[in-house]
């Protein structure tokens, strides 16, 4: 697997109402493993490149699409430099007995739909986007719901399996989805390897080697990441103190969590907080 040298976490990047959060990227570089703790819709709009999606490599064409589900863990590289996709993420809050079960039915397959059904896709996002950017129009849950329930309606519609896996998943990957569930479960608390490994049941030796393979990263680099979109999250979608989203997210000290903010942003919280919440 191609090696990307600066790692990429992702969490919750929601809105104010901290519900849902869409966006079409452009050439987007590789990304190197990564999870969320929400639900993902993702389409490939033109491009190619690898999928690594809980352990199996699958190549991903132009109109492929994919619908992830909280904990699992994926990375793209390979990808050409004419690469598009969109990404919508979404809270747990929005499902909707209608959304499981649509969600159920499409997950963790890969999926393609035709040009056509793309094209709606798109048009549906864009237009979604646009009327959800109008600060002056008040959104309900129901709002986020019919746009969701309609999408995923969309793809399963329309959309048929594509069996295009390279590879199938090992132990190793077992081994490391156990990791990445752990961490997910335990980031905000007071977290080393050596716990994870004996609250696992893996030695130290195993679980360190497996990690840095997996990921290419220290391991406490990658709990900091979590921590600091932790923190980004209730920056945004609350009134908290700077201390108490501090200790939150796990700092003892407020100059080690000023300090990890800026490294993992660029930013102060404080000029986070100026930037993407007024």
């Amino acid at each position: 697997m191609k090696v990307v040298s600066k790692p990429v976490y992702l969490l919750s990047q929601f809105d104010k109402e901290n519900l849902l959060y869409l966006q079409t990227h452009s050439r987007v570089p590789a990304h190197l493993l990564h999870f969320h703790d929400c639900y993902e819709i993702a389409g490939f709009i033109s491009g190619n490149g690898i999928h690594h999606l809980n352990g199996k490599d699958m190549i991903v064409t132009k109109n492929d699409v994919f619908v992830l589900t909280p904990k699992d863990y994926h990375s793209f590289y390979n990808l050409t430099t004419n690469n598009c996709f969109f990404n919508i993420m979404f809270s747990k809050n929005l499902l909707t007995d209608k959304i499981k079960t649509l969600i159920n039915s499409l997950k963790l397959k890969h999926l393609t739909v035709s040009s056509k059904s793309m094209q709606h896709l798109i048009a549906l996002h864009e237009v979604f986007l646009s009327i959800k950017q109008q600060k002056d129009i008040t959104h309900d849950n129901s709002f986020y719901q019919n746009f969701l329930e309609l999408f995923l309606t969309i793809i399963h519609s329309s959309s048929r399996v594509k069996e295009t896996s390279i590879s199938s998943a090992t132990a190793y990957d077992t081994a490391f989805t156990e990791i990445i569930s752990y961490i997910n479960d335990h980031f905000s608390e007071e977290l080393t390897l050596k716990k994870v490994a004996n609250d696992i049941g893996y030695s130290y030796t195993y679980l360190s080697k497996l990690f840095l393979k997996k990921t290419n990263v220290e391991f406490n680099t990658y709990v900091n990441s979590l921590k600091i979109e932790k923190a980004k999250s209730l920056l945004l979608k609350s009134s908290d103190s700077m201390l108490f989203v501090c200790h939150e997210c796990g700092y003892a000290s407020m100059t080690s969590f000023l300090r990890n903010f800026k490294t993992f942003t660029g930013l102060t919280p404080t000029a986070f907080v100026k930037k993407y919440k007024y």
